[in-house]
C-alpha cells in the first residue's frame, strides 16, 4: 500500500511577525493520551486479545554483553507468542544471547551480519556512498525489518503492525510499554500510523533546542531557495515539537509503512522515522505517556553530547535539504548522503571535570532506502536470500 503525503504547511513569509502567524496552531497536547493505571487495566482483556489474535511482530535490536534482555522477554512470556518475537544480534555476548533463549524459548534470534549477506552490497554501496557497511543501531533495525519482509514474502503473509523496543529496558511492572501503545491504539478511536511512548527527562530538551532554532533560519534573505528551506524549517517545527520523546525506541508503526520506511545508520534512527511518518499524516502520530520507570542502560558523557550534536545537526539538514522524507527516492537519498553525510560531523565538547573543551570529530550517520525501495530496486538479491531461508529454515 502506498501513502499519500500531507502538503507542506502554507507559510506566509514576508509579512506580519512569526508570532502572530503561528497564534492558530494548535496545541501540541491534541494527540498525546495521558491514561491511568485504572483506565489501562479496564482494557486489559483487549490488550491481552490483541496480543493473541492480532497479526504483528515485535523487533528488538539487542548489542548487549549482560543478559539485561530477561527483564523484557519475562514481561513478554505469557503475553506474547514467542514467534511474533523477533530478537536482532547485534554483537551481543554469547551471555546475553543465552539469556533470552533461556527466558523465552522459541524466540526468533536473527544474526545481524547474517543476513545482512542477503543484500547487494555494490548496488546499496552506490546508494549510502560508502565502501563499507555502516555500523550502529538503524543497521541492526533494518535487518529486523528485513527478515520480516523476507518471512512475509516467503509465506505470501502482510504484517499489520511492528513494535520496535530496545532490549535493555528493565520493566519493574506488570504494566509495559506494550500494554501502552495498544491501549491507545484500542482507545483512540483513530486509524494511526505511529503510537510513540512518550517520557520526559530523557534529554529531550537538548533536541527540543535544536527544533525551537529551526525558526531562526526564517531570518535568511528572501531567495527562491531560502524561501524553500524557510518552508521546510516551519514544517518541521510544526511537525517535530509536539514529540515529548522524539528519540524513544519504543513504538508501534504500522506495518505497510514499515517496510517504505527509510533508515538511519545510527543515532538518526528514531528521529529519521519520526520525520518520515509526519511528512506523510502528521495527525496520524499518537504519544502515550507510561508512567512506570523506564530504566536502561546511561550513556557516558561524551556519547550522550555526541548523540545529541548529529541529531541536532540533522534537524538543521532536513530544513535545507526541504524535500519531505515521505517523498524521498533512492536518488534523493544518494544525494543526501553525498551532500550532508559525507564528511565528519564536528562539534565542541565539554568534558566533567577541569579539563579544558575538547573539538571532536565524529562519522556521521547514513541514510538506507526502504527495505521496499530496496526490493524494487534489485538490492535484495533473491538468490542469497535462498540461501540464508534454508540454513536458517524460516
Amino acid at each position: 500500500m502506498e501513502y499519500k503525503v500531507d502538503k507542506m504547511v502554507k507559510f506566509k513569509l514576508s509579512t506580519g511577525s512569526l508570532s502572530n502567524q503561528i497564534s492558530n496552531w494548535r496545541y501540541c497536547g491534541d494527540d498525546y493520551y495521558k491514561p491511568s493505571k485504572e483506565e489501562v487495566l479496564a482494557r486489559q482483556s483487549e490488550i491481552d486479545s490483541f496480543f493473541k489474535q492480532e497479526n504483528y511482530k515485535i523487533i528488538i535490536p539487542m548489542k548487549e554483553t549482560r543478559p539485561l534482555i530477561r527483564f523484557l522477554l519475562q514481561a513478554l512470556k505469557n503475553k506474547v507468542p514467542a514467534e511474533n518475537i523477533v530478537i536482532i544480534n547485534d554483537n551481543s555476548s554469547y551471555k546475553a544471547q543465552r539469556a533470552a533463549m533461556a527466558t523465552y524459548p522459541g524466540v526468533v534470534i536473527v544474526d545481524k551480519e547474517e543476513i545482512l549477506q542477503v543484500l547487494d552490497w555494490e548496488a546499496l554501496q552506490k546508494t549510502i556512498s560508502s565502501p563499507n557497511m555502516p555500523r550502529g543501531k538503524g543497521i541492526a533495525v533494518l535487518v529486523g525489518y528485513l527478515y520480516v519482509y523476507i518471512s512475509n514474502k516467503l509465506h505470501s503473509q502482510k504484517t499489520k503492525w511492528i513494535f520496535q523496543h530496545d532490549a535493555e529496558i528493565i520493566e519493574t511492572n506488570t504494566l509495559t510499554n506494550f500494554d501502552y501503545l495498544v491501549w491507545t491504539l484500542i482507545a483512540s478511536q483513530q486509524n494511526p500510523f505511529h503510537i510513540k511512548i512518550a517520557k520526559g527527562g530523557r534529554n529531550n530538551e537538548a533536541t527540543m533546542v535544536a527544533r525551537s532554532l529551526l525558526l531562526s533560519l526564517l531570518n535568511l534573505p528572501d531567495t527562491p531557495a531560502n524561501n524553500q528551506i524557510k518552508l521546510r524549517a516551519v514544517d518541521l517545527f510544526k511537525k517535530l515539537t509536539p514529540l515529548k520523546w522524539m528519540l524513544t525506541g519504543q513504538f508501534l508503526l504500522d506495518g505497510d509503512l514499515a517496510m517504505q520506511r527509510p533508515f538511519a545508520s545510527g543515532y538518526l534512527e528514531e528521529t529519521l522515522l519520526s520525520v518520515f511518518v509526519k511528512d506523510i499524516a502528521s495527525h496520524r502520530t499518537l504519544q502515550v505517556s507510561n508512567p512506570y520507570p523506564c530504566i536502561d542502560n546511561d550513556n557516558d558523557k561524551y556519547k550522550e553530547d555526541r548523540m545529541m550534536q548529529i541529531i541536532s545537526n540533522f534537524i538543521f539538514m532536513l530544513a535545507c535539504f526541504h524535500k519531505p522524507a515521505s517523498k524521498w527516492t533512492i536518488d534523493d537519498i544518494r544525494l543526501f548522503n553525498n551532500k550532508f553525510m559525507a564528511d565528519k560531523a564536528v562539534f565542541g565538547f565539554i568534558p566533567p571535570g577541569d579539563e579544558p573543551v575538547k573539538i571532536c570529530r565524529s562519522d556521521n550517520n547514513l541514510v538506507i532506502p526502504s527495505v521496499v525501495m530496496m526490493d524494487k530496486k534489485g538490492i535484495i538479491d533473491w538468490d542469497k536470500v535462498d540461501h540464508f531461508v534454508n540454513k536458517n529454515k524460516i
